[in-house]
């Protein structure tokens, strides 16, 4: 058991680094869609992977970056509006 809790604990961090590094191409034109769809997916995999070891605060990590998109529109949204 052992064994399969590393197995996935290096599969949540693969998934939630490349989940973060894919903000880089929310400023690139056109790029803010690639940012949607990997943060959005690499989140949900990442909450499932912490799920399979039973870890709660990976699995909020994980569904933190899978809803950090909306609040990532919703910033900009706000800062357009008032700024």
């Amino acid at each position: 058991m052992e064994e399969s809790r590393g197995f996935y604990l290096i599969i949540f961090w693969l998934l939630f680094i490349s989940g973060l590094a894919s903000y880089y191409y929310a400023f690139v034109d056109y790029g803010f869609i690639i940012t949607v769809g990997v943060t959005f997916f690499t989140g949900l995999l990442a909450a499932l992977a912490a799920f399979a070891i039973n870890n709660r605060l990976l699995m909020g990590l994980g569904i933190l970056l899978a809803s950090s998109t909306i609040i990532f529109i919703g910033i900009l949204f706000l800062s357009d509006v008032f700024f």
